[in-house]
């Protein structure tokens, strides 16, 4: 039975869960100047005293792992997620936000390229939201090496299928958009992207992942459709976000 009444079982280990997981604000004066006043009658529903502490360290350890365990990965991370913030891709968000341009070209290669698998990732809705940019991501992928190709090629006709499979939705949340150009179809033995809306292609390409990385494609990629179909409707994504001077 829940400690808090009211809640079930399920929203007390959220509750919890949530505790632990937020990130924290780093505050030059430490713990103590943030923990919030609780009196002897707070109740269990409430964090406080030793509790309070216990849960902020576990936070600020969730927050240093998601970040990264080196400043040039957490750099990494707050530079490419403000980059993406900034052409309205909001699904990612910095620790600290960074105030570097990155142009299309060269943000595409630098996702490619990064650490944190949901960096590279963001590739996909990025495209999904700016297909115009396609031409700067076959340019992008034309510089990695082979590895990195091979994986960002990949996202690369998995943002070109889901477009296709979509069409419908994503013009009624983004307004008319030109498809995604076919690439690499033939390099990799895909069929035709006009096939079926493009699932045959997603399909043939997830096996291709699969048999070679172990992993899931499909389920990874209709996953992230799902999150993109939910985040398009938030406010300000694809806005393009104006920096001062």
């Amino acid at each position: 039975m829940s400690r808090c009444p009211g809640l079930t079982a399920w929203a007390e280990a959220a509750r919890l869960s949530l505790m632990d997981s937020l990130p924290l604000t780093a505050d030059p004066a430490g713990s103590e100047a943030i923990q919030p006043a609780h009196d002897a009658e707070a109740g269990p529903c409430q964090p406080r005293g030793e509790e309070y502490r216990r849960a902020t360290a576990r936070r600020r350890a969730a927050t240093e792992k998601r970040a990264g365990r080196d400043d040039a990965v957490a750099e990494e991370w707050d530079t490419l997620a403000s980059a993406l913030n900034d052409w309205g891709i909001l699904h990612v968000a910095p620790l600290r936000r960074r105030r570097e341009r990155i142009a299309p070209e060269e943000l595409f290669w630098r996702l490619a390229e990064a650490t944190d698998v949901r960096l590279r990732e963001a590739a996909v809705p990025l495209l999904l939201t700016y297909p115009s940019q396609a031409p700067d991501a076959q340019a992008a992928i034309a510089r990695l090496g082979e590895l990195a190709r091979d994986r960002a090629m990949f996202r690369y006709l998995a943002a070109a299928a889901l477009q296709r499979m979509w069409r419908t939705r994503l013009q009624m949340d983004l307004g008319p958009h030109p498809l995604i150009p076919p690439a690499y179809l033939d390099e990799l033995g895909l069929p035709p992207l006009e096939e079926d809306f493009g699932r045959p292609t997603l399909l043939a390409l997830a096996r291709i992942e699969e048999a070679r990385f172990g992993h899931n494609a499909w389920a990874g990629y209709t996953s992230l459709m799902d999150l993109f179909l939910a985040e398009i409707r938030l406010a300000g994504w694809g806005r393009r976000r104006a920096r001062a001077g």
